[in-house]
């Protein structure tokens, strides 16, 4: 499956029964990440309870992935500002 490049642990031993795969998505919508979830043979395979509970879990990631990439734009800016009144 193209959308697993490095597989999924068949070759190292590892039998996955099912695997849920969820974006990581930042404020305006850009894809910075994707969330790999893997269940192994003999365990149940994932259900949409456990769908819901990845994605709430995500979108609160979701926040705080935003509050440091605006908290570093921040810096940047204060950085810069800094260094042209020191210049002037």
């Amino acid at each position: 499956d193209e959308r697993f490049p490095d597989g999924t642990g068949q070759d190292s031993g590892i039998h996955v029964h099912s695997a849920l795969c969820l974006p990581i998505l930042t404020a305006i919508g850009d894809l910075i990440a994707i969330l790999e979830l893997h269940r192994h043979w003999g365990r149940e395979p994932f259900k949409l309870r456990h769908q819901e509970v990845a994605t709430a879990n995500l979108a609160w990631a979701s926040v705080a992935i935003h509050q440091v990439q605006m908290c570093r734009g921040l810096a940047k800016q204060t950085e810069l500002n800094d260094f042209l009144l020191d210049v002037s």
